[in-house]
């Protein structure tokens, strides 16, 4: 004859106690998605963050004296990203030329805002680069000064001692210390 196997006995019911042990385990329970967390801008969003340095920028000052009609060159500050090519993103802020509340303080620049532009800085020399005349109008009598608002502003960098100036290969200004 065959055996069958005797039925299992019924389940007692553990007493109940106190215990620490979780109930299920964490993958026994459903996962709910935390809300995203909203975060108010941290300091570096800023454009006067820690990540900021404070540069010179130089515009042209209209001038009292009689016979000048470009005007002498000023120094403002602002605060520019400090970025791995700070002296580009110093000529960029410079070629946007003055705030409003700049102009109405009377000053201008002789420059303008330029397309393509680069710069590089060796052993002392800041070389920039224009695809194209970067001058509000380049037969003015403020040419010189336009260039001189470029060489002031990327003199201030302990790193450059000479600035030279292209626009389309040939060399436009130069500035020697």
């Amino acid at each position: 004859a065959i055996a069958t196997p005797a039925p299992p006995p019924p389940a007692i019911p553990a007493p109940a106690q106190a215990t620490s042990a979780p109930l299920a385990t964490p993958a026994a329970l459903p996962q709910a998605t935390p809300p995203p967390v909203t975060r108010p801008p941290i300091a570096s969003d800023n454009k006067t963050s820690a990540k900021s340095v404070r540069m010179k920028l130089y515009f042209l000052e209209r001038s009292t004296t009689e016979g000048s009609t470009c005007g002498k060159i000023v120094a403002v500050e602002r605060d520019i990203d400090n970025t791995p090519r700070i002296a580009r993103s110093v000529l960029i802020e410079l070629l946007r030329g003055p705030s409003k509340e700049e102009k109405e303080r009377g000053l201008r620049s002789a420059l303008r805002q330029a397309q393509s532009m680069s710069v590089e800085i060796n052993q002392g020399v800041a070389t920039v680069r224009f695809e194209a005349v970067p001058l509000v109008d380049p037969k003015s009598d403020c040419v010189q000064q336009g260039w001189e608002q470029i060489s002031s502003t990327l003199l201030q960098f302990p790193s450059v001692k000479d600035v030279n100036i292209f626009v389309r290969k040939m060399n436009w200004y130069s500035k020697r210390t």
